[in-house]
C-alpha cells in the first residue's frame, strides 16, 4: 500500500500540479573594468607606459595622456654605468572616476647625478625606451621630451 501512494504522488505530479521553481543560476561576477583606451596597462600588472618624458631641472617628468583621476608615481634607478631603470606605478591612493580619456596627473622622478655620455632608459622589465644624453657637468639637456606614445 505504501509504494501505491508513492506512485499516486507522482501521477499528480505530472497531471498539472505546480512545477517546483527551477534553480536560479548565482548572479554573474560583474564585469571588468574597462581597459585604458591607450597608454598605461591595467591595474595590477606591469609598469604603466608613459607617453612622454621630459627633463626638468634635476627630474624627469612622466606623462600620460589617458586616465581618469589617475596620477602618476616614478622611481629612478641606475642599474648599470650607463642604464637608468624608470619604474612608474599609478598612485593607489587614487580611484579611477570614469572611463574617459584624460590627462592623468604628471609623475615627478629625481635625477640623480650622472656619468657624462649617453644612457639608455628602460621602462618595466627592461624595455629600452629612449637614450638620455648627459652633459659634461652630469645633468640632462632641461626641457627635452622624448614622445612614446602607446606601447
Amino acid at each position: 500500500m505504501r509504494w501505491l501512494g508513492l506512485v499516486l504522488a507522482c501521477a499528480a505530479c505530472d497531471a498539472g500540479a505546480p512545477a517546483r521553481p527551477a534553480a536560479t543560476a548565482p548572479p554573474a561576477a560583474p564585469p571588468p573594468p574597462a581597459a585604458p583606451i591607450h597608454g598605461t596597462l591595467a591595474r595590477g600588472t606591469s609598469s604603466p607606459w608613459p607617453d612622454r618624458v621630459c627633463v626638468r631641472g634635476r627630474e624627469l617628468v612622466v606623462e600620460n595622456d589617458c586616465g581618469c583621476n589617475d596620477a602618476l608615481l616614478c622611481r629612478v634607478e641606475l642599474v648599470g654605468a650607463s642604464t637608468i631603470a624608470l619604474a612608474i606605478t599609478l598612485d593607489p591612493h587614487r580611484m579611477p572616476i570614469c572611463l574617459d580619456c584624460y590627462p592623468m596627473v604628471p609623475g615627478h622622478c629625481a635625477l640623480p647625478r650622472l656619468a657624462p655620455g649617453p644612457h639608455v632608459v628602460t621602462i618595466g622589465p627592461s624595455q629600452a625606451a629612449f637614450t638620455l644624453p648627459i652633459g659634461k657637468d652630469g645633468t640632462a639637456p632641461d626641457g627635452s621630451c622624448w614622445e612614446l606614445g602607446p606601447r
